[in-house]
């Protein structure tokens, strides 16, 4: 069975209503960091194809290196874009978030735990530096230990917006605790 059917089911025993979203501190993969850089691993690719195919035709010692400097970052535009992917995975090391209606599911690892919006608390900074802005966002447990933390500069694919509105509205319904944002 799926994380995501795991996380469903847990919810409806907690009796948390309908599924809303999902939510990870990780950039998302349908980002548009892949538009640039696959085509660009690709190209690099073709380059240490094509020097390498030609060792014979003369300056073998730099067809040799920049081929291998060619595989290089085309390894590493793979692995911009698979990167994500990796951390998002069910049981990877990114905390995933599965939002419902009246509470979360919270994914690290294998391990599941819901929790009732009242049971956690959000607290937002707004933050501005000379080449960006964002909102950091710090999900707290019951314990007051931070369960996620999500920078700011994720972007708005990454859920947080959607998490923190379900947040406020289960505050608004009574059901929740206190918002606390700062600027």
């Amino acid at each position: 069975m799926r994380e995501r059917d795991h996380a469903r089911e847990s919810a409806a025993a907690r009796g948390f209503g309908g599924y809303e979203g999902f939510a990870c501190p990780q950039k998302s993969p349908n980002g548009a960091s892949w538009v640039f850089f696959f085509p660009l691993a690709v190209m690099f690719g073709w380059i240490a194809f094509h020097l390498l195919g030609g060792l014979d035709e003369g300056y073998r010692w730099l067809r040799l290196t920049v081929a291998v400097l060619a595989l290089a970052m085309a390894a590493g535009g793979v692995v911009v874009v698979v990167l994500p992917l990796y951390l998002r995975r069910a049981g990877g090391p990114a905390p995933r978030l599965y939002c419902f209606e009246d509470g979360v599911v919270v994914a690290t690892g294998r391990l599941l735990r819901p929790y009732d919006w009242q049971e956690i608390s959000i607290e937002s900074v707004d933050w501005r530096s000379p080449d960006d802005y964002g909102t950091r966002r710090t999900v707290k447990g019951p314990d007051g230990g931070v369960i996620v933390w999500f920078t700011g500069s994720e972007g708005e694919s990454c859920g947080a917006w959607l998490m923190e509105r379900l947040y406020e509205a289960a505050v608004e319904r009574g059901a929740g605790g206190v918002v606390e944002c700062h600027e």
